[in-house]
This record gives structure tokens, C-alpha cells and sequence, in this order.
């Protein structure tokens, strides 16, 4: 889902307003859910529980709850997929641990203002843009100028933004999804058609603003291809690239990497003199809080324990993003 994982990766700049939400989800329970075989069976849809029935609830009597539906269509994956079929997928999660990438046929394609989606009719626009007007006027513009030809949700980037920039993104983000069908009609598979943006230029599209006095580069690689990408989406921008030249490492100079390191730590100190251990598996992220060396100014357990967790709260929402666990 498209616009899971942008809610997920960029705090929620991919969602839309509750009504929207709303369709959005009344058109995904509509559609097949899949599981994975037993044995040699093939893949197939997850049966509907019955609908409840209160005259066959029997000795342990019925627990109220909401309807479902007594009837569903079976859908076998053999009928939707032939083998030797080529199919376009896009990459949605990163293989973890034993884990495989996770996958997907609904492309999502970000820009700096927008999220493309070809496979869906959707427009969406982000909740942390509050203003009606501006949600109105947004969707009046991606309507205006998508021309009925796939989804797109508003990020929250776009606020504000004029309308010659938001239908310049639109027009650059369909034309990047020509060149891949053209690319895919013309490739064997398996095959890598495209690949996103790296760290640099994505951090550049996503994050560098009008606001930013300065962009330092410290090498010279990295600095051309930086102006040329600048050029491309943020000229006004280009003045303010600068190449770093001294001798002291850039993350030092600047004191990014100490803040590096204690957001990586797995064992984080706590001002009061507790501390939080944050431990990331395949499956989750757990994360202990102790009351360490703090013993607390009451003779209350409670109050002890209560100061603790009020100050671990303050440092574990600090390295959530960086870890994107």
C-alpha cells in the first residue's frame, strides 16, 4: 500500500482527509486478500468468518460485535497470475534479517510536492495541512491538470506553493512514469527498471527549503552533482551550495555526528539517572525503561517510577525517525 508506506517513512505526508481515508479503505475491503499456501495449495483468498447468528452461539452464548458478511467470492491467484507473465513491482520494504522485500504492483512515485500513483484514482491531500481553502484549492489544481490519469496525494511540502511549481511536479512525475513503462516494455525480465532518488537527492528534495542559509558539501563528486541537481528542481537554491574544504571531518565541524551516535546508542542515560535500552528485531523495536541509579525524592515506588517513564518519553522520541524502525 502506497500510501501506508508514505505515511510511514515521511510522518504521515501521504494521508488524506478523514472522508478520504474513508473511501480509501471501503475500496481496499473490497479487494482479494491473500495468504500463503499449505502444503501445495495454491495461493488463495482468505475465507469470510460466517455472519454471527444467535440462535447457533450455543453454551458459551454470543459476544456483540458487527455484522459480517455471510457470503464471499473466491478469488485463486492462479486465475489472476500466469507463470512466465511479466509483472512490474516496486520494492515497498527493505529485506530484514530472514525477512524478504515486500512488494507491491501499486507503484508510488515521490516528488518533492507529490506522491504519484498510476495504478489508483485517488487524490489525497496530507492532514497536516489544515487549511480548507488550501486543501481545496491543491485538489482543484492536481485535478485540473492529471487529466483523469492516475492518484496523487499532496504532501505536506506543497502548502503554499504556487501553482506553476505544483503542475511543474505533476508533469515531471507522469513523464517519469512513461519513461519506466517505456523502459519495462522494452526489458527481460527480471530486471531493474528504476531506482529512487539516493540519500543526497532525497534530502535535498524532501527537506532543503527557502530557509536554508547554506548546503555544505565536502567533496568535489559530490558537490557537482549536487548544483546539477539543485539546478534541476531548486535553482534558486544554487548560490547557496557550498563546497567544504577544511580539514576537520564536516559531521565534527558541525556536531552532527555526536548526535549520530547517541541516537544509534542501544543504551541511552537518562537525565534523572535512569536510562532506556532499545532493542530492534525482525519483527519490532522493544525498548526497556529502568530506573537505573535514580532512586527517586518521595518514598513512593510510584513517584520514582512515574518521574522515570516522563523522561524517557522525551528521549525515545528523539531517535524514532533517525532509526525508522
Amino acid at each position: 500500500d502506497p500510501r501506508e508506506e508514505y505515511e510511514r517513512e515521511n510522518g504521515a505526508e501521504a494521508g488524506e482527509s478523514e472522508d478520504e481515508s474513508a473511501e480509501w479503505e471501503e475500496e481496499e475491503m473490497t479487494g482479494a486478500q491473500l495468504r500463503g499456501p499449505s502444503g501445495t495449495a495454491p495461493f488463495q483468498q482468505r475465507a469470510e468468518r460466517p455472519a454471527f447468528d444467535r440462535q447457533r452461539r450455543g453454551r458459551r452464548g454470543g459476544r456483540r460485535g458487527r455484522m459480517r458478511p455471510a457470503q464471499r467470492y473466491s478469488v485463486m491467484i492462479a486465475d489472476m497470475v500466469k507463470e512466465g507473465q511479466e509483472i512490474l513491482v516496486q520494492i515497498a520494504k527493505e529485506p530484514i534479517g530472514k525477512k524478504g522485500a515486500r512488494i507491491t504492483s501499486h507503484i508510488a512515485l515521490p516528488g518533492r510536492f507529490l506522491v504519484f500513483m498510476p495504478t489508483v484514482q485517488h487524490i489525497g491531500v496530507s492532514r497536516k495541512i489544515s487549511s480548507d481553502e488550501e486543501r481545496q484549492r491543491l485538489k482543484r489544481i492536481v485535478m485540473g491538470e492529471r487529466n483523469g490519469h492516475g492518484g496523487f496525494i499532496v504532501r505536506t511540502a506543497a502548502d503554499g506553493v504556487s501553482e506553476e511549481e505544483l503542475r511543474a511536479d505533476i508533469r515531471f512525475l507522469m513523464n517519469l512514469w512513461n519513461e519506466i513503462k517505456n523502459r519495462s516494455d522494452n526489458a527481460k525480465a527480471p530486471a531493474l527498471i528504476y531506482h529512487d532518488l539516493n540519500l543526497v537527492e532525497r534530502t535535498l528534495r524532501d527537506l532543503v527549503t527557502e530557509d536554508f542559509s547554506h548546503i555544505w558539501v565536502d567533496t568535489e563528486q559530490e558537490y557537482e552533482r549536487v548544483l546539477r541537481f539543485v539546478n534541476r528542481f531548486q535553482p534558486n537554491l544554487v548560490r547557496r551550495v557550498r563546497l567544504y574544504t577544511k580539514e576537520t571531518p564536516l559531521f565534527e565541524q558541525f556536531g552532527v555526528q555526536e548526535e549520530i551516535n547517541k541516537a544509534l546508542k542501544s543504551k541511552v542515560w537518562l537525565k534523572s539517572g535512569g536510562y532506556i535500552v532499545i532493542n530492534q528485531t525482525e519483527a519490532l523495536v522493544a525498548i526497556d525503561v529502568n530506573t537505573g541509579k535514580y532512586v527517586g525524592k518521595t518514598s513512593r515506588l510510584e513517584d520514582t517510577i512515574f518521574k522515570t517513564n516522563v523522561d524517557a518519553i522525551k528521549e525515545i522520541v528523539r531517535p524514532i525517525r533517525l532509526r525508522d524502525p
